[in-house]
Order: C-alpha cells, then sequence, then structure tokens
C-alpha cells in the first residue's frame, strides 16, 4: 500500500502583500494561472504533477502533457513533441505550437534541476521565459515548471514570468504523519511505530517520499530507521533482496553467475550491485542516462567479471526489473528517485576531507543532497557540521536534521542563532522570510524544545522588550497572529508600550480594528525613529486613517510614502482612494506606474479595470483578464472572475461569460 500525499499543501511566495501567509492546493493554485512548483528533495513534487495530470485529464475539456525535463537535449519543442507522442513519431514544432496557442494543453515541466548541463539549463530557462512572456500566443497555454527550491535559488537563471506566481510545497505537518501512518497501518501498529520514532526521524517523515520508505521498511523488518543513511541503506537492501523467496530473479542470478569468476553469494551479489550504482551515479552528467552509457558505467564497476559488457547489460536489466532504476520508451534509463543516485553518489564521497565536500564558495546543487547524504554515512559528522556552519545554514539544518544528538549543544545553538537572525530579516511584508522562522521552529521540535524558550537562549538580548519584539516578529513571518497578541500581552501593562515595540504594536492594533490606537502607535513610532522603514510605516498609517475617516491625512502619508519608497503595493492603495473621491486621472497614473513596476500584480489590474470600465470597456477587459491571470489567492479569484464575467456580459460576449462563471463555481 502506497501513502497518499494528495493534496498537497503549498504556499505562495510571489510579492503580494500578505502573500506568504495563504495556503492551498495544486489544483486550486493551477486556477490562478501559469505558476513555478518548488520543493524540497522527495517533497513530491513528481507525484503531485502525475495526480494533476490525471484529474485533470479525468475531467476535460484541459488535456495534461507531462514531460519530465530531465529528457530536455537543447529543444523544447522536440522534448515537448515526444512528450505529446510517447513510444510514437514525435509531434512536428508547428502542430505543438499550435496546440499550446489554443490553450487547450496544461503543461506539467518536471524537474528543471534535473536539466544539469550548465549550457542546457541556461538554454531551457531562455526559451521557457519567451514561450511565458505576456505578449507571446504560447502564454495562453498553461505552465506549471517544478524544481528544487535551492537549487532554483542558486541558479542565476531565473523564470522571470513564472517567478511572479512562484509556490513552495509544504512538509507533512506531525498530525498528518499520524494520520497516513494509520491508512498504511492499523492504528495500534501506527503508535507503536510513531512512538518508537526519534524526532529526527519524525522529521524525515515530513517528506512525502521518505514516509512511503520508513513504512516499507516497518512492514518487511518490523524496524524503524534511526536516520536517512540508514533508511536509504535498509530499503536499498530491501529492493535488492525483493522476490528472493519466490525466485523471481534466479534466471537473472544464473547468467550473471555464469560470467562471474567465484561463487556469487547473495553477499556478494549486493556488494556488486551497489558497486555498478555507485559508478552509475558518480559518472552520469543527468538523471537521465542513455542505455549505452549506463552499460559502460556498469563495466567499468565489474572489471573482475567474465565478460564485463555482458555482465552489465544482465545486471542492468535486473536492476530496472527490481525498480532501483528504470528506463522509458526512449531507452534512457534513470534512478528510481533522483535522491537515490545522491545517495549511491555519496558512498563515492564517505572520507573526503569536510573543505573539499563544503568549498568556501558553497556547495554545488548537483552535489548537495549527496554532501547531506555523507554526514549520515560518517561515523563523525562534527567536522562537516563545523564546516557547514561556516558557509551555509540552510544546509548545516538538513545535515544536522539526520543526526540531531551526535551534535554538540554549541553547534546547534550557533545554527539556531543564524537561522533566528534570518527570521528577524526586515521584508516588503509579513511571511516573507516564513521559511526561515519554519525552519527555526522544525530545529526547536529536534532539539525538544518550545520554541520561545529556544529563542531565548539564542536571541543575543537580555532585554525584555528587545525579546518580544523579536518574538512578535517570529509570529507574524508564522502568520500566527495569537502568538503575536500573547507575546505583546507579556510587557504591555495598560497603554504603556515600551519603545522597541511600537510598530509591532500598532500592527496588532490595526488587525485587532483599533484604528485610533494603531494611528498613536505609528505617529510616536515616527517620531522616535525617523528614516527608519519610513515608507513601509507612513503607508500602514495612511491606511488606518482613512478607515476612521481623516482622508486628507490618508492622503498625505500614501505621498509622502510613494515619495520615501515607491512601491506597487502603495501606488495601488493611493490609486484605489484616489478614485474614490473621483480623482481618476490621478489615480491612473499611479496605477500606470505601478503596472510598469510589475505586470503580474492582480490588485493593479483590478483597479485599473474599475476606473476604465465606463469610458474603455475593451481595455477595462484586458485588465480584468490579467486580473484573473494573476490573482493570487482563491477569494481574489473568484471576485476577479464575477467582475470578468459581468464585464462580458455588458460587451454581450455571453459564451465567454458563461465559462468564466463556470470557473467561479468550480472554483468554490
Amino acid at each position: 500500500q502506497t501513502v497518499s500525499v494528495q493534496p498537497a499543501r503549498i504556499l505562495p511566495l510571489q510579492k503580494e502583500q500578505d502573500a506568504a501567509l495563504s495556503e492551498a492546493d495544486l489544483v486550486r493554485a493551477m486556477q490562478g494561472g501559469s505558476l513555478l512548483l518548488l520543493g524540497e528533495p522527495g517533497a513530491g513534487k513528481t507525484t503531485s504533477l502525475v495526480a494533476l495530470a490525471r484529474d485533470l485529464a479525468a475531467a476535460g475539456p484541459l488535456t495534461p502533457v507531462f514531460m519530465p525535463l530531465g529528457r530536455y537535449g537543447g529543444d523544447f519543442w522536440e522534448t515537448l513533441g515526444e512528450a505529446l507522442a510517447p513510444g510514437a513519431a514525435r509531434v512536428p514544432k508547428p502542430v505543438a505550437r499550435e496546440l499550446v496557442e489554443s490553450g487547450a494543453l496544461v503543461l506539467l515541466l518536471d524537474g528543471i534541476n534535473e536539466v544539469q548541463d550548465p549550457n542546457l539549463h541556461r538554454r531551457l530557462v531562455s526559451e521557457l521565459n519567451e514561450l511565458t512572456a505576456p505578449d507571446e500566443p504560447t502564454v495562453h497555454g498553461h505552465w506549471i515548471v517544478s524544481g528544487r527550491i535551492h537549487d532554483y535559488q542558486q541558479t542565476h537563471h531565473q523564470l522571470v514570468h513564472l517567478e511572479r506566481r512562484r509556490w513552495e510545497m509544504q512538509p507533512f505537518t506531525a498530525d498528518l504523519i499520524y494520520q497516513l501512518l494509520a491508512e498504511a497501518l492499523d492504528r495500534a501498529q501506527a503508535l507503536a511505530l510513531y512512538q518508537d520514532m526519534s524526532e529526527s526521524v519524525r522529521e524525515l517523515c515530513s517528506n512525502p517520499l521518505l514516509l512511503n520508505m520508513v513504512l516499507a521498511v516497518h512492514r518487511q523488518h518490523g524496524q524503524t530507521p534511526v536516520g536517512r543513511g540508514a533508511l536509504y541503506r535498509q530499503f536499498v537492501d530491501l529492493l535488492l533482496g525483493w522476490g528472493a523467496d519466490r525466485q523471481l530473479f534466479a534466471q537473472k542470478r544464473a547468467e550473471l553467475q555464469g560470467l562471474w569468476p567465484e561463487a556469487l553469494t547473495v553477499q556478494l551479489h549486493r556488494q556488486i550491485a551497489k558497486r555498478a550504482l555507485v559508478a552509475l551515479a558518480s559518472g552520469a552528467s543527468t538523471t537521465q542516462i542513455a542505455w549505452r552509457d549506463a552499460c559502460h558505467h556498469f563495466a567499468g564497476a565489474l572489471s573482475q567479471a567474465l565478460d564485463p559488457a555482458r555482465a552489465a547489460v544482465v545486471l542492468l536489466d535486473e536492476l530496472i526489473r527490481r525498480g532501483i532504476l528504470r528506463s522509458d520508451v526512449a531507452n534512457r534509463v534513470s534512478f528510481f528517485h533522483h535522491t537515490f543516485q545522491e545517495y549511491f553518489h555519496a558512498l563515492q564521497l564517505v572520507g573526503r576531507p569536510p573543505e573539499e565536500l563544503i568549498p568556501k564558495g558553497g556547495v554545488a546543487a548537483l552535489d548537495r543532497e549527496a554532501v547531506i547524504f555523507v554526514a549520515g554515512l560518517m561515523d563523525d559528522p562534527i567536522p562537516l557540521v563545523r564546516r557547514a556552519l561556516e558557509v551555509d545554514p540552510l544546509l548545516t539544518f538538513e545535515i544536522v536534521r539526520d543526526c540531531p544528538k551526535a551534535v554538540p549543544k554549541d553547534l546547534l545553538h550557533e545554527l539556531a542563532r543564524q537561522i533566528w537572525q534570518r527570521a528577524q530579516y526586515a521584508g516588503p511584508f509579513s511571511g516573507v522570510f516564513r521559511r526561515w522562522a519554519l525552519l527555526f521552529k522544525r530545529l526547536a521540535v529536534l532539539v525538544s524544545q518550545k520554541p520561545e524558550d529556544f529563542a531565548r537562549e539564542v536571541a543575543g538580548t537580555s532585554d525584555k522588550s528587545d525579546f518580544t519584539r523579536q518574538l512578535m516578529k517570529f509570529y507574524s513571518e508564522l502568520g500566527d497572529a495569537q502568538g503575536q497578541q500573547k507575546a505583546l500581552a507579556a510587557v504591555v501593562i495598560g497603554e504603556d508600550v515600551p519603545e522597541p515595540l511600537l510598530s509591532a504594536a500598532a500592527i496588532a492594533a490595526y488587525f485587532s480594528a483599533d484604528y485610533e490606537r494603531a494611528v498613536d502607535l505609528w505617529t510616536r513610532y515616527l517620531e522616535k525613529h525617523p528614516g527608519t522603514d519610513t515608507a513601509s510605516v507612513l503607508y500602514n498609517r495612511a491606511l488606518a486613517f482613512d478607515l476612521i475617516g481623516r482622508t486628507e491625512a490618508a492622503l498625505a502619508d500614501f505621498d509622502q510614502s510613494i515619495k520615501s519608497g515607491p512601491d506597487i503595493v502603495v501606488r495601488t492603495g493611493y490609486a484605489r482612494l484616489l478614485h474614490r473621491l473621483g480623482r481618476n486621472q490621478e489615480a491612473l497614473e499611479q496605477l500606470r506606474l505601478a503596472n510598469q513596476q510589475e505586470p503580474a500584480y492582480a490588485r493593479a489590474h483590478s483597479s485599473l479595470a474599475d476606473i476604465l470600465e465606463a469610458d474603455e470597456p475593451e481595455e477595462a477587459l484586458r485588465h480584468r483578464e490579467q486580473a484573473v491571470r494573476y490573482a493570487p489567492h482563491e477569494e481574489d479569484l473568484r471576485i476577479y472572475l464575477r467582475q470578468l464575467a459581468d464585464l462580458q456580459e455588458k460587451l454581450g460576449r455571453h459564451a465567454d461569460a458563461i465559462r468564466s462563471l463556470r470557473e467561479m463555481i468550480a472554483d468554490r
């Protein structure tokens, strides 16, 4: 039985106010338009895209096309032509282009990180940027590109249009892990297994792939793995031993024995297989390997055989049948999962010095997971942890989560300090650094501490007000309003708010609908901290002024905020107020500037349509369509679809209006 990972929880990371605090699943995210889907290795990106393809194919009318990008060879249309007709003649480029431009296809492009040749990667990104540009006919297709989050962040080549709707897959929560265990086992077994897991293994189980592997090992041997390296070793042994009781691979074993100069025991067979897999993983420069090249790598590892080339073919065929490797219709070989390739590559790296494994400039994306595996395979990972701390705190966390008990307290605290500091960075809106806040929370769980207590140990301040300010920022990044209020209540007596907490207290007052108090607190903050966060504080105060009817004060703050640091959110908010006051030309000027600054900002498009609809309905229609395309949230999407349908109806485009209304109903 396989653990279900649907629907996947994903988090929007596009530049939209408060966008980082809203979650969705992939189906709902896709309804807002093309997107970039990022996640950790094994987070379920491929599984989610395959499941989405299945659901879309069953529902119609759109046609999903699943396309592993590891097969990309330098021409997007050739790769798509193969994906459109697997096992048959490639669909010609003109036909493929026509299908994309028609809007009938949902292109599920899986694993941009698996295009590992730098020149090919650069070429692919360039092609995708051209094809997804707003003024290209191919933008009518639905594009979803997946990849590893760290690999994508490390590359200098960004998907500039899809980046505007960027989502990150989220790990399983503790309650969901237990629920999935209970679905796969009976409840008594699930509870026993969950209680037997260390915190580090529970952390591993937040990853769908690893949770499946833990279940498989537990069912076969009744064991609970102690770490990721051990889990992969046990799972590979399980696959290599699968079917032995039924003699499923007896013929292949006999063929290999005929080519081997000594008795092929079970232990020796496993050693040979692992040696060949290490050679393949370390010698391949991509995740999709031509059959001939795979045989060449295997033969090099089987030099003791009487006929290494023939032995390579026999062993390769057996490992494909066992499921450790895969082959496709074009006779390309790949590992069962990309992380297995990295695990076997790591086996070759064990024993190398930390400075070689983690260079001063950072670990290349191609080697990152292998280095993390190495730490779990070492007898003493501490030197590698120390080296990682000097270079990359995220890499350090990924190493530590596999072996937290082997890492001394001083190193854990230094890692926690670095993560905490990054969660405190100032950003354009709450939630920009949510990822670091979540990492800190996960690290606290790994060391069996409450986040607040752990933060107190590493925040680097003895001042109660300063610590509360940091704690409120942490809860703000997590989107935990209750945590913010609780932290503030611990230090505020009556109306007396300590100076370091003025801005945080103003935000708390605003979201509690106490706008007068919010204005007072932001005013005090500006007096005490002239020149610090001026643009954002003035914008926030303008919103509060507007809500209490002090229009002139709101206009003045909007104007000053734009002069301090022009921002699309501020310009749009200012324009909405100007429009309400009947100052439409000034409003249009602000919105067009916002639109030039960020063409994918949905709220600016919606506001432009509001002003233009009476006199320029065709132009308004274009902006309504863009608002729907770039809507960041479900609620926004429903509103924009309703407005689009109403305008289509007014213009006599009844069929279009019906389609928009159907989309809105489906979205509910």
